[in-house]
């Protein structure tokens, strides 16, 4: 288990954090001791309970006496207390999670700013969107959840088994042996859920990104008609998903069956055991109750480590991604001189639409002001984007579809439909009769180049 906890790369990430409150982190310690106690108290009261109403006396009899009213007073007073204590403890905790959470994000938007190469292939900006706003909340999960379940947890466990042993060795050696198993089947159910989790994380920042993608496509996707195509396209990354969900689902199906027959047979052991103690009056009759939570005390726990380890490691994979922003200690520190930076700098950059790479380890600069045109895998032209503009003076025209019926010289660029009919803006190296000249835009020059490449 150590060995995986060591590969918890993202949790160690927030170990800076952590130290700047290091007095919060003692006080939560601290409160997480003292709620571990008085939650182990109740348990022993209520024995007293049952035995002074049986025998006429308890264990508390030496303090409290005979007086039931007493011992329930003195119940409530324990129950008031540790609630105090609880609610002192889980608000220390929140003020703890939340304050690194809005250091980690600010970090993060920091990072993400600083980048000198701010884009990459797996890094678009739906994908940095979801680490900073989504995948830095799992601080909840890797700090808060441990620290206000897993460890009081723990803490009532240990005192648990001390308890019983002392209580009933045999029992507490029963309770051992079924913790036993049920750690090794969470240590399984944690360590393929930290597996599943980087999985899961990853498809999630590519279904957000595939999300921003669309968004800003819209008006491209409602020309074309696309919308069917595309949707189709968005169906493979939201089917990824809920595959992941569903492979989750099965492993934990597997692991609650076991878990809840070994819990079964521990309970019905305690229950029997101290049953047939109290029957050969060898204890009183408030040890079943005693048994049965001491029991309970023990296996919920290691039950709940599975469940805190696969919030642990679906943290880990989350704020992995988070600190996969932070730069390289290699990248340069100072910006580059803007007087004499290219406008345009691609180094080494590979482009991809969803899965398929559409250019791969592009390399070229661009003065300031200049237009670099790259289709089919050549610079068709470079120069100021008024000089494109002039190429195109004159061929670009718009005319209704039916006046082009038979036309071939024309390269229709767009299309929209109207109460009217359709109407169409295209480019021509000679503009026909019928149709009414336009002042180009950069798209229709772009085009027009593209037009005469294509030309025989």
């Amino acid at each position: 288990m150590m060995k995986h906890l060591k590969q918890l790369h993202g949790i160690r990430g927030l170990l800076p954090y952590l130290k700047t409150k290091r007095p919060t982190v003692l006080l939560i310690f601290f409160l997480s001791v003292i709620d571990a106690g008085l939650s182990l108290l109740p348990i022993q009261i209520i024995a007293a309970v049952v035995d002074l109403l049986s025998t006429g006396r308890s264990a508390f009899s030496p303090i409290l006496g005979t007086s039931l009213t007493l011992h329930l007073v003195f119940f409530g007073v324990v129950y008031a207390l540790k609630h105090a204590v609880s609610l002192a403890y889980g608000h220390t905790n929140t003020m703890l999670s939340t304050g690194i959470i809005e250091s980690l994000r600010d970090d993060a938007m920091t990072w993400a700013l600083e980048s000198y190469k701010p884009y990459k292939e797996e890094r678009r900006e739906g994908d940095i969107v979801s680490r900073i706003s989504g995948d830095v909340e799992a601080v909840v999960r890797a700090v808060a959840g441990p620290l206000n379940g897993l460890l009081p947890m723990l803490l009532k466990m240990l005192g648990s088994v001390i308890m019983m042993f002392v209580w009933s060795p045999v029992l507490g050696a029963i309770s051992l042996a079924l913790v036993l198993p049920l750690y090794a089947a969470s240590k399984r159910v944690a360590v393929k859920s930290k597996e599943i989790a980087a999985e899961q994380r990853a498809a999630n920042g590519r279904l957000v990104g595939a999300v921003g993608d669309l968004l800003y496509c819209i008006p491209i996707i409602k020309a074309w008609g696309s919308e069917s195509f595309e949707a189709k396209g968005f169906h493979a990354f939201s089917h990824q998903m809920s595959t992941l969900n569903k492979k989750s689902q099965q492993i934990f199906n597997i692991y609650w069956a076991i878990t809840y027959t070994l819990m079964t047979i521990g309970y019905l052991s305690a229950v029997v055991f101290s049953a047939r103690s109290a029957l050969a009056r060898a204890t009183t009759v408030g040890s079943i109750a005693v048994a049965y939570s001491y029991m309970s005390n023990i296996l919920t726990p290691a039950v709940s480590i599975s469940r805190y380890g696969n919030d642990i490691f679906q943290a880990d994979a989350a704020l992995s991604r988070v600190f996969e922003l932070k730069p390289e200690p290699t990248a340069p520190a100072a910006p580059y001189a803007l007087q004499h930076a290219p406008a345009v700098e691609f180094d080494h950059v590979t482009i991809s639409c969803s899965e398929h790479k559409q250019l791969h380890d592009l390399c070229f600069t661009a003065a300031p002001h200049q237009l670099v045109v790259l289709a089919g895998g050549q610079i068709r032209f470079a120069g100021e984007p008024a000089a494109l503009l002039r190429a195109a003076q004159g061929h670009v025209c718009s005319f209704w579809e039916r006046q082009a019926a038979g036309e071939r010289s024309l390269h229709v660029t767009a299309r929209v439909h109207t109460a009217e009919g359709v109407r169409c803006r295209a480019v021509a190296q000679a503009l026909p009769a019928f149709a009414r000249p336009e002042e180009p835009t950069l798209e229709d020059a772009y085009l027009y180049l593209l037009s005469q490449e294509e030309r025989p």
